[in-house]
């Protein structure tokens, strides 16, 4: 059984659900966890969304965005913590205790590097945000179309990391040009002939 199949299982299986992601969580993290809440709930399970820092204000136009908690009761425990967009547990911090204390851990993620510490573990270092793993495991698995505000949540979040990393690319670009410029201004080197 592929590890999709596995993780459709975990879920069919039992009923509490913490979704988790890295400190300072950005578009792709913020719209999958959402997303993912979403689909969890049609399917009548209980689920919990929270991560060390807040969600961005650039965020707050999404749906269910205010259900994003920072602090969990210390007593709560889950069946299944779901880790999103996480290489490793260190990067959880203070969400580490409650992922820790659930029955089964999956990690989905793209990145490289993932130290696979779920007990099942989606991922795939081709995707170019969680968002996309999401959007392809579900369909995967399910073959179901039913999903449709999800789907526009998960493009929102895939957008939103789109535009972050283009953001900073055209910073790092304008930051190049600036050195460049104070290169020229500053530091011309004379060449005698």
């Amino acid at each position: 059984m592929n590890e999709l199949k596995k993780i459709a299982k975990v879920i069919r299986e039992n009923e509490s659900f913490f979704i988790t992601s890295h400190i300072r969580p950005d578009g792709d993290s913020i719209g999958s966890q959402l997303a993912l809440k979403r689909i969890l709930e049609k399917l009548g399970k209980e689920v919990t969304i929270a991560n060390h820092d807040s969600a961005p204000k650039i965020y707050d136009f999404l749906t269910g965005r205010e259900s994003i908690k920072q602090e969990l009761p210390k007593d709560r425990e889950f069946d299944v913590a779901l880790v999103l967009d996480s290489p490793e547990l260190s990067r959880l911090e203070s969400t580490v205790e409650a992922i820790k204390k659930a029955k089964v851990i999956i990690n989905i993620d793209h990145h490289l590097g993932n130290k696979r510490f779920g007990k099942y573990n989606y991922v795939d270092t081709e995707a170019s945000a969680v968002g996309e793993e999401i959007y392809e495991g579900i369909f995967g698995v399910t073959n179901s179309f039913f999903l449709t505000s999800v789907t526009f949540l998960l493009l929102v979040a895939l957008v939103l990391a789109i535009i972050e990393i283009i953001s900073i690319v055209s910073i790092i670009i304008k930051r190049i040009k600036n050195i460049q410029e104070l290169e020229q201004e500053y530091f011309q080197v004379e060449v005698k002939k």
